[in-house]
Formats: C-alpha cells, structure tokens, sequence
C-alpha cells in the first residue's frame, strides 16, 4: 500500500527529470532553464537558507550580504547579552 496521497502521486507525476535511482540525479536538472525556473518558484522560497557563520562576523557592527535570486539580506552581528 502506497503512503502518497492522490494529490502527491499528481505532483510527483509532473516533476520533470524525477529521481528514479537514489543514488543518481538526472543530470538535465543541473542546466535545464525550465527545471531551474520551477527551483526558484518552488523550491528556494520555501527551505531555509544559511546566510552565513558567525566566524564570518565575529566583532559587534560586522556584516555580510546574503544573496538568494533575486533578494538579499544584511546580516549585522550586534551586541550579546
């Protein structure tokens, strides 16, 4: 008995290049403008990112620009408490 509801089953029909062997991504899903366009619709908006480490910013008042398409966000290190 499958665990995928209908709605899913529907989804994962319509995702170009699927992954059929684990160990193995198709590789069209490295250059594919369409695959990439669905990535930044689908995929980015919706995981979290990691902007940076805090060794990048180590003092009080450092900063670093995290860019994400066609975003981006200033990560400044302020005082601890």
């Amino acid at each position: 008995m499958s665990s995928m509801t209908q709605r899913e089953t529907v989804t994962a029909a319509k995702v170009p290049f699927q992954i059929t062997d684990p160990e193995r991504i198709p590789a069209p899903r490295y250059f594919d403008e369409e695959f990439y366009k669905l990535e930044c619709e689908r995929l980015w908006p919706h995981v979290w990112q990691m902007a940076c480490r805090l060794e990048q910013i180590p003092t009080v008042g450092d900063w670093t620009e995290y860019k994400i398409l066609d975003k981006s966000v200033i990560v400044v290190r302020t005082k601890q408490e």
